[in-house]
C-alpha cells in the first residue's frame, strides 16, 4: 500500500532528524560546559626486563608485558601535555595498534597501568639498569584486561585502555606541575595474573605509536574552603569558568589564588558565602594582582657560524647544536613578535626541538644566551664577506647563561624531554630588565654553543628545522619557544583602526563593502545594518575592560 510506504518514509525521516537534533543538543551542552579533547602521539618508550633490570629504548614494538619469555615493565612518555591544571578529566585512554599476534600467548591477560608521580620525568636510558622500575609511581592505577588481538594493524576498542583519568589527575595536581609538562605511564602484568600471555603493540611512526586522548571539562572551580576570615566568613567555593586557565596558579598560596580570581571578569567573580551571593565590589582585593599568560612562538630564522672560519650557513633544513662535521659552530635562532610586558615575571620558558639524526649521542654540554641589543640585525643578512665574518660571535649577549647537558637523541623525529631545553626564564628575565626592552612585537635571538670548560669533544645534536608538504598535509618541524609569565595589573590604552566595513540593506539583503562612507543607519531611505571589523586587538584575555569607544569622523550632514 502506497499510504503505508509513504508513512514509513515520513517516520524514517522524522527519526533521522530527531537523532541529529539530539546530537546537536549534546554537543551544545558539551560546548557550554567547555568540553575539550586533546590527542598526543608518543614516540618515546622503554622496556625493562624485570629479571635483570636491562632497559631497551624505542624499539619497533611493545610487548605487553612479556618478550620471548621475559617479563617486563613498559614506560611510555607523552610530551608537552598542554592542559589546564584545574581541569576536570572526564575520560583518558591510550590507543594502541596491533603490530603482530602472540599466537601461543594470546589468552586472558590482566595489566596494571600507573603513572610516574613527578612533574619532571627523567629520560629513559639503556645505560642505567632498572631505569624504569625504580621510578616513583602514582597511588591511582587502572586494571586493563584487553581482549585477544587477532588482526595485525588493528586499532580499535580492543586496543584501547580503560579510563586513565584518575592517574593524570593525580600527576597534574602536583604543585610543580604546569601545562606543557610530560607524563609517563608504566604498564606491567597485574599480580593477579600468573600467565605469560601478552599483546604486541606497534611503536614509532612506521608501526603506529600509542596515542593518548584526554577529554576534559575546562571549568575552573578552585576550592578555597580552607580559607577562614578571608572575607570575615568562610568562602565555600569559587565556581566559574575561564578565570585561571592553563594552570597558571601553580605555586601560589591560597590567598594569592583568591586575589587572582577576584581580578577575573565580573562574570567570574561570585563568592558563595552561606548561600548568599556577595557582589564583587564588596570583596577585598589585593593591590598586587598577578595575571598569568602563555605564549608559544615558532622559529622564523636560524643560522650557524663556524667557530673556526666565521662563515655562516643560513636556514638549512636542520640545525646543528655544538658542532657540524666535527667543527664547532655558534648557532643562532630567531623568534619574532615576542610580546612580554616589561613588568612581567617569567616563571618558565623552554624550546622544544625535534631530532633529525639517529646518531645524535655522546656527552655534550651547551651554553645558551640571548642577544641583548634591541636593534637586532637580521639573521638572513649575508655575512660571508671578510668585513662581516664572526658576525654572531661579535653580538652582545646576556651576562647570565643556561647550561644544557643533553641526553642522547635516539632516532630521527624524536620529540620528548630529551629535545627540550632546561628552563630559560633566568636569561629572559635579564633581557626584559634592560631599559631598551619593549613588548611591541620584539624579536629575540637565542645562541647555542659548546660549553668548552666541561665539554672538549666533538659530539653534537642535529634538530629538524623545516616545513614539509606531503600528500596535501603540512608538517612544521621548526623549534617552538614557550613562555609562562605573570604580569602586574596595569592600565593600558589599545587603539586599532577599522580594517573592513560592510553595509547591508535590511529590505533586500544586498551588501556593499567598498563604500567611501558609512550611513548610520539609513541610506537614501533604505534602512541598513553596518558592520565594522577591527583586527589584531592586543588585549590580554584576563583584562577588565573599563571603557571602549569607537571614534567616527563626520563626512557630510544629512538634514
Amino acid at each position: 500500500d502506497k499510504r503505508y510506504k509513504f508513512l514509513f518514509i515520513k517516520c524514517y525521516i522524522f527519526m533521522f532528524l530527531f537523532v541529529i537534533l539530539i546530537g546537536c543538543l549534546i554537543q551544545l551542552i558539551n560546548d557550554c560546559k567547555g568540553i575539550e579533547t586533546l590527542e598526543i602521539e608518543s614516540f618515546n618508550f622503554a622496556e625493562e626486563f624485570l629479571r635483570d633490570g636491562r632497559v631497551f629504548v624505542n624499539s619497533s614494538d611493545l610487548e605487553l608485558p612479556n618478550d620471548s619469555g621475559f617479563e617486563q615493565i613498559i614506560a611510555i612518555r607523552f610530551s608537552n601535555i598542554f592542559i589546564p591544571k584545574t581541569i576536570n578529566i572526564i575520560n583518558a585512554t591510550i590507543q594502541f595498534k596491533t603490530r603482530s599476534i602472540a599466537k601461543k600467548k594470546n589468552g586472558n591477560l590482566s595489566l596494571i597501568i600507573r603513572g610516574e608521580l613527578t612533574a619532571n620525568p627523567t629520560d629513559f636510558s639503556s645505560k642505567i639498569y632498572q631505569n624504569i622500575s625504580q621510578r616513583n609511581i602514582t597511588d591511582s592505577y587502572s586494571i586493563w584486561s584487553p581482549e585477544k588481538w587477532e588482526t595485525e594493524n588493528e586499532s580499535n576498542e580492543k586496543q584501547r585502555t580503560n579510563n586513565l583519568g584518575d592517574i593524570i589527575q593525580e600527576i597534574i595536581s602536583l604543585t610543580e606541575w604546569f601545562s606543557g609538562k610530560d607524563i609517563v605511564f608504566l604498564i606491567e602484568r597485574d599480580e593477579s595474573d600468573s600467565s605469560l600471555n601478552t599483546r604486541i603493540a606497534g611503536s614509532g611512526k612506521d608501526f603506529g605509536s600509542p596515542v593518548l586522548t584526554i577529554v576534559y571539562e575546562n571549568v575552573t572551580c578552585v576550592d578555597v574552603s580552607g580559607i577562614v576570615d578571608r572575607f570575615s566568613q568562610t568562602c565555600e567555593s569559587w565556581s566559574t569558568r575561564n578565570c585561571a586557565e592553563y594552570g597558571k596558579l601553580i605555586g601560589m598560596s591560597d590567598s594569592e589564588m583568591v586575589d587572582v580570581l577576584t581580578a577575573c571578569p565580573v562574570s567570574c567573580r561570585v563568592c558563595k558565602i552561606n548561600e548568599t551571593i556577595v557582589e564583587p565590589e564588596s570583596i577585598e582585593t589585593s593591590s598586587d594582582i598577578l595575571f598569568p599568560h602563555w605564549q608559544s612562538i615558532t622559529a622564523n630564522l636560524w643560522r650557524e657560524e663556524s667557530k673556526t672560519s666565521g662563515i655562516s650557513a643560513i636556514n638549512t633544513n636542520n640545525i646543528a647544536l655544538g658542532s657540524r662535521n666535527y667543527s664547532d659552530v655558534l648557532t643562532a635562532i630567531s623568534f619574532s613578535s615576542v610580546k612580554i610586558p616589561k613588568t612581567a615575571n617569567i616563571s618558565n620558558s623552554f624550546i622544544q626541538f625535534i631530532s633529525d639524526d639517529e646518531n645524535s649521542q655522546g656527552n655534550i654540554i651547551l651554553k645558551i644566551t640571548l642577544e641583548t641589543s634591541r636593534t637586532i640585525e637580521s639573521l638572513s643578512n649575508d655575512n660571508n664577506n671578510e668585513e662581516l665574518l664572526y658576525n654572531l660571535e661579535k653580538r652582545n649577549k646576556t651576562n647570565n647563561f643556561i647550561l644544557w647537558d643533553i641526553g642522547d637523541w635516539d632516532f630521527s623525529g624524536q620529540k620528548s624531554s630529551s629535545q627540550k631545553t632546561p628552563d630559560l626564564s633566568g636569561i629572559f628575565n635579564e633581557l626584559i630588565s634592560y631599559d631598551s626592552w619593549s613588548d611591541k612585537n620584539s624579536d629575540i635571538v637565542i645562541f647555542f654553543e659548546r660549553f668548552s670548560i666541561n665539554d672538549s669533544g666533538n659530539n653534537s645534536r642535529i634538530a629538524k628545522c623545516n616545513i614539509l608538504e606531503e600528500k596535501g598535509s603540512t608538517f612544521d618541524f621548526r623549534p617552538i619557544l614557550y613562555f609562562e609569565y605573570f604580569s602586574s595589573a596595569e592600565t593600558r590604552i589599545v587603539e586599532a583602526y577599522a580594517s573592513e566595513y560592510l553595509e547591508q540593506s535590511i529590505e533586500t539583503g544586498e551588501s556593499w563593502s567598498t563604500s567611501g562612507d558609512l550611513e548610520l543607519m539609513n541610506d537614501s531611505g533604505d534602512e541598513q545594518l553596518v558592520g565594522i571589523r577591527f583586527n589584531n586587538l592586543d588585549i590580554p584575555k584576563f583584562s577588565i575592560i573599563k571603557t571602549a569607544t569607537i571614534q567616527f569622523t563626520s563626512k557630510e550632514i544629512d538634514n
